[in-house]
């Protein structure tokens, strides 16, 4: 499935969200391959960033965050929630705007709905949510739903490295919160992960289309 027809000039910001194992990554390469074919121009990115805080972040999250002295650095949540906001903040400016301005349909893999639930299910949503007060909203959210027990099937099965936020019980707590964010939100539509990746990609194509047709 292919978008037609898309308004060749018009950027838009679409958010990826959903826990961990939920997909979110595998579809980013499959949306941008069918986007293109339609002739639109897409720009890949993710949160945290790769940028130098994004670069903070995801070593404090695998516990390989090292001083200048070569020690191990454990960031509290409070602190990582804060780095979460600041690398928004710059990501925003320096990668995702830019690109949006140029016509480009900019897909984030997580922004800051992952924000109001990871960090916000730690350190209080309404604290979250004032530290993002300022981000862009996305034009589309796509929220990738997946019980819980098959995200962490799913993680088990790619073998990466657990990071700080992927235990089992925790998940459940957020996964009940990203539902509950976005079951009533206009600007958001719920993907059932737990469909093969070719009807995620379907779904995920229809949204899109039909926000710029």
């Amino acid at each position: 499935m292919a978008p037609a027809d898309f308004p060749a000039n018009k950027g838009l910001l679409v958010a990826l969200e959903g826990i961990d194992g939920a997909g979110t990554t595998t579809q980013l390469e499959r949306l941008k391959k069918a986007l293109t074919a339609s002739g639109r121009e897409v720009h890949l990115t993710r949160e945290p960033s790769d940028n130098f805080i994004g670069k903070i972040i995801r070593s404090a999250l695998t516990s390989s965050l090292k001083d200048d002295k070569n020690h191990l650095v454990t960031l509290n949540d409070p602190a990582i929630a804060l780095l979460f906001a600041a690398d928004r903040l710059h990501h925003l400016s320096a990668e995702i705007e830019p690109a949006i301005k140029a016509g480009k349909i900019v897909i984030t893999d997580r922004y800051y709905g992952s924000s109001l639930v990871y960090q916000g299910a730690l350190c209080g949503e309404d604290w979250v949510k004032e530290l993002n007060s300022r981000a862009k909203k996305p034009d589309l959210t796509l929220y990738f739903s997946l019980p819980v027990a098959l995200a962490a099937a799913r993680r088990e099965k790619r073998g990466a490295p657990q990071e700080r936020f992927e235990e089992e019980a925790l998940l459940a707590d957020v996964a009940s919160r990203y539902e509950k964010l976005y079951a009533a939100d206009p600007g958001a539509i719920v993907i059932n992960a737990a469909q093969s990746v070719e009807e995620v990609t379907a779904a995920c194509l229809k949204a899109i289309e039909r926000l710029l047709a």
